[in-house]
């Protein structure tokens, strides 16, 4: 299996965005389009649009067996990347998997229900991203690299930053945040970066949702979810990858303090050397069948895991703790849709080439990728029960 994920990361690697790269999108929904060919009982590929944004985007959602053989599974990933990553771990390493994890279960479409899926569009919002991208550089607060063009706008920026992490525990909408972290710094920062931000702000108060989802990010789930919620009463959830192939065995590669661990159930983890070797398992109310599922998977390949079972709905999570919402599992944990994110915690905790152009296939980690995707081969096969 190791071969065939470095091959499917090989060739999905490369910027995919629809401001930077926009046959970048087309080429990946392509070449999955191929992969899928023949492994799968039906594929479709759903158009979306973004108001203000003249180029279509495109979902794909592919079926191996029928409701015939009980409630459908749905394995999701995106396949987009930020405007300067290639994408090798975020997020081509969930494609490779849901690819590995197609050709597996073709072989026993007759006793299995699943929905592959690949969003477009879980990064951002083409508006919004060509404000930051295109509008930024016109009026020269950044350069076409994406830096700061002085040291004071890169200052200011920080301050802003610093001022929406603050403001999330103070207002409902992601609009309404970035409105009130502009006004707490405005009088503190250059008249350049006040006229940016207000354009900014132009666009982002239009974002009702408490993350900005289905708007500033997220726009492929959020429409995939939208479009086909009545046919979801008896799923089993959603399993979603994003990203999951970078592992460290380096000291201290993961900072676990005691106040973020409690309450985690850890398999095969050294507290104290904290090395970043394990994948992440967030499981949303509801999900217990799938996380159990999936954790006994791991087990048997002996896969280390940190499993977090939130207690919380959506708009309680989204205040109390966003970060477990970070990935298209959100747009169905909102809907009430039991999910399962699987992560190696990206550039949050450990990979810190996330969303860069360093995020390229030669940082991965193939053995550690390997068993994160056997342990969803277990799971998938336990909850159809197949042998294994």
């Amino acid at each position: 299996m190791k071969n065939k994920l470095y091959e499917h990361v090989l060739n999905i690697q490369g910027v995919k965005h629809p401001i930077t790269n926009y046959d970048g999108l087309t080429r990946a929904r392509d070449y999955i389009l191929a992969q899928l060919d023949n492994l799968c009982d039906e594929v479709n590929c759903e158009e979306f649009t973004i108001d203000g944004f003249d180029k279509p985007f495109y979902n794909i959602d592919a079926r191996i067996g029928t409701d015939e053989h009980g409630p459908v599974l749905l394995l999701g990933s995106h396949y987009d990347t930020v405007y300067n990553s290639p994408g090798a771990n975020d997020n081509g390493s969930a494609v490779a998997a849901l690819l590995c994890l197609a050709e597996i279960f073709a072989k026993h479409r007759g006793k299995v229900n699943l929905r592959l899926l690949f969003f477009s569009l879980e990064e951002g919002n083409p508006v919004f991203d060509d404000i930051l991208i295109n509008t930024s550089q016109t009026m020269g607060v950044k350069d076409s690299k994406g830096f700061y063009t002085t040291l004071a706008y890169q200052n200011d920026s920080r301050l802003f930053q610093e001022a929406f992490a603050n403001a999330r525990k103070k207002a409902v909408s992601f609009g309404e945040k970035f409105k009130t972290a502009y006004e707490s710094v405005k009088e503190q920062i250059s008249p350049q970066m006040r006229r940016f931000y207000e354009v900014c702000l132009s666009e982002c108060i239009k974002y009702k949702d408490p993350m900005g989802y289905g708007e500033r990010a997220l726009n492929g789930s959020s429409r995939w979810v939208e479009r086909h919620r009545d046919e979801l009463t008896e799923c089993l959830g959603i399993i979603n990858f994003d990203p999951v192939a970078y592992a460290s065995s380096r000291p201290h590669s993961h900072p676990m303090p005691p106040e973020m661990m409690s309450g985690v159930e850890t398999f095969n983890i050294d507290m104290e050397k904290e090395s970043g070797n394990f994948i992440v398992a967030i499981g949303s109310p509801g999900s217990n069948l799938l996380s159990q599922s999936y954790l006994h998977g791991a087990k048997k390949v002996e896969l280390p895991y940190a499993f977090v079972n939130a207690p919380f709905n959506y708009e309680e999570t989204a205040y109390a703790a966003p970060y477990l919402l970070l990935s298209d599992h959100a747009a169905f944990w909102k809907q009430g849709i039991p999910a399962l994110f699987l992560t190696d915690t990206g550039g949050e905790m450990r990979y810190f080439f996330e969303h860069t152009p360093a995020d390229t296939i030669d940082k991965l980690d193939f053995d550690f990728f390997e068993k994160v995707v056997l342990s969803a081969e277990f799971a998938i096969s336990q909850l159809f029960g197949l042998e294994r």
